[in-house]
Parts: C-alpha cells; sequence; structure tokens
C-alpha cells in the first residue's frame, strides 16, 4: 500500500487512462479531492503495475472502514490491458490481483466499494466471504445524429422539451457554479436535498465544480429565461468518450415545468455533437428516477458492489459507521 502523496500521479493517470476499468473518479486529482488521503494498492511484476486499486481508510468509534467515496459512483480495481494474454491467463491474473485486494480489506470492520461496469469477475470476493450485490447505471447509445436521438424519447418527454422550446428557455455552458450550487441549496432548504443529506458531499461539490471546469474534465449547463432567470442546472462529467451526467438541480418552482428534461436532452445533444458514444446517467436505484432515465432511450448496465460488515450484530445498522 502507497500512501496517495506519495505516488507518482502522472504514472497513475497514464495507467488509469489505459485501463479497461479507468474513470474519471479514479484520476489522481479527482481521487484526492474526494478523499484527501488515500491508499493505493498497486500489483506489479518487477517495475511494470498490472493493476491498482485506490482505497479510501478511515476509522469512526474506533472501527475500521474502507468505503466508497461521496460523487463517485466507483472506485475498484483497474487491471492492466489484456492485449495478446489468452483469456485464461488474464483471468487468472485478475484472480491473484483480487487476492491482494482481499489481504489489504482484511483488517477492516466494515468494507462497501463499488466496481467499474467493465469489471467482470467477482467470484473471488465470494469466496473470501464478501456479499456481492447488482447495482445498476443507465447508458444511452449516442449512435446517432441528435434529431434520430430526439425522435426515439419517450412522447412525453418530447413534448415537455418542446415546450420549453416555445418558452424560449436558453441553454448556457458556464464555468461559474453559483447558479448551480444556489439551485442545489434551495432544493435542500425545500426538503428535496439532491444530495441524500451527505454534509461532506455538500461541502465537497464547489471544489468538485471548479476541479471540473478547471481542468476541462466537465462543465455546468444552465436552462435560464431570456431575463436571466435560472430553472435548472446539472454538472456533467467527461471521460474517454464517456459524457457523465454527475448531478441536477431545478428551482423548486420549476418542477413541472420540463425544464429538467430539456436541460437534460440538451446535455445529451451536446455529447453527440461533440462525438461522445455513451451518455452515462450514472444510476439510478430509485424507481422514479430510473423511470426518468428509461424515456431517454438508455439502457441499464449492471455493475458489481461488493460488502463485508464484521461489526458485532447490535452495532451493524448504527448511523455514521457505514
Amino acid at each position: 500500500m502507497i500512501p496517495n502523496r506519495s505516488l507518482d500521479a502522472q504514472r497513475w493517470d497514464a495507467f488509469i487512462e489505459s485501463s479497461p476499468q479507468g474513470s474519471l473518479y479514479l484520476r489522481y486529482d479527482y481521487a484526492s479531492l474526494l478523499f484527501e488521503e488515500w491508499e493505493a494498492l498497486i500489483v506489479r511484476e518487477e517495475d511494470t503495475w498490472l493493476a491498482v486499486m485506490p482505497l479510501a481508510r478511515s476509522e469512526r468509534l474506533g472501527f475500521r472502514r474502507v468505503l466508497q467515496p461521496v460523487l463517485a459512483q466507483h472506485w475498484g480495481l483497474c487491471f492492466v490491458p489484456a492485449e495478446d494474454r489468452p483469456y485464461r491467463e488474464y483471468l487468472s491474473l485478475k484472480r491473484q490481483v483480487i487476492i491482494k485486494a482481499c489481504e489489504a480489506f482484511d483488517r477492516a470492520d466494515i468494507c462497501l466499494i463499488h466496481f467499474s461496469p467493465e469489471f467482470d469477475y467477482g467470484l473471488p470476493f465470494h469466496w473470501a466471504g464478501f456479499e456481492l450485490r447488482t447495482r445498476y447505471t443507465y447508458w444511452l447509445e449516442l449512435d446517432a445524429p441528435p434529431a434520430v436521438l430526439f425522435h426515439r424519447l419517450a412522447d412525453p418527454l418530447r413534448r415537455q422539451v418542446r415546450k420549453t422550446e416555445r418558452n424560449h428557455l436558453e441553454v448556457r455552458i458556464v464555468s461559474d457554479p453559483t447558479g448551480f450550487l444556489d439551485l442545489v441549496h434551495q432544493n435542500r432548504l425545500r426538503g428535496h436535498d439532491v444530495l441524500g443529506g451527505n454534509v461532506r458531499a455538500k461541502n465537497l461539490l464547489p471544489h468538485l465544480c471548479k476541479l471540473l471546469t478547471d481542468k476541462g474534465w466537465g462543465e455546468i449547463l444552465e436552462l435560464r429565461t431570456a431575463s436571466g432567470d435560472l430553472h435548472a442546472a446539472l454538472l456533467l462529467g467527461r471521460h474517454r468518450d464517456h459524457s457523465l451526467y454527475l448531478l441536477g438541480a431545478y428551482h423548486p418552482e420549476q418542477a413541472q415545468s420540463g425544464a429538467m428534461s430539456r436541460l437534460m436532452w440538451e446535455a445529451i445533444a451536446h455529447a453527440a455533437l461533440r462525438g461522445d458514444h455513451i451518455f452515462d446517467f450514472e444510476g439510478s436505484m430509485i424507481e422514479g428516477v430510473e423511470d426518468f432515465f428509461r424515456k431517454f432511450g438508455a439502457r441499464p448496465v449492471p455493475y458489481l458492489q461488493i460488502r463485508r460488515n464484521r461489526l458485532p450484530f447490535f452495532l451493524q445498522w448504527i448511523p455514521g459507521l457505514q
């Protein structure tokens, strides 16, 4: 295990970029924003890295935890590309790496980690006593021009988008997160907290907006009236040919206006015109949200969650320990 401050950040990012499981969430600066002092599990053969994984270790009430950070859909293991390796050998490599990962988790009382949808071999975690759960994100293939993608939308969704167009609402790409953060705050005051009440996520969000826009890893889209009134805003990330919907919020008085439908559609059209191949909605496991994403034509994509809780039974459900 290597403290993140001792890593060669460029080498880390180069590996993440080359790995099939690599993602925006695993880039050095993104990971270091979410968890200031994380550790890197690196499995190597001589000086060649075979696999890496960031670990967010912490303690609460004396219990040791390895948990999935907020504002990242997944962390998990990243492997070197298979290239010319026979499948049998590549699978054997994955098993050896997972055994090493389990050793790193062994001292933790609580583990909860999400893996990339590209991670396809969770069986060794099952053998090691972890509970394996399937979660879902939603991906929309951007395999056609925006005009074609628009006609694939569910009819009610198309009507909502056209309604906001008739009302002359304008979409803007901005780097200033003030309006977006204000909408998030207004929703929280009205009992609709898009961050799920997570105080750490609330504190990190302004810094995440700055990181993404400064690095060119993402952008903020706003939907405003001609006079400048803000109806909705969302935060997008980008990695390789994927556009990532990270977070969105609408003005509490515009809940039925179709503003979020229009803005989401504009984000999809923008990604398609830019040449991205996938629009990743990042979930959701919530039925109502899943229904909204499905109306855009997105398909469910499974990814793995591993869990293990070694706390005494009477402590396992205490809020804040997990």
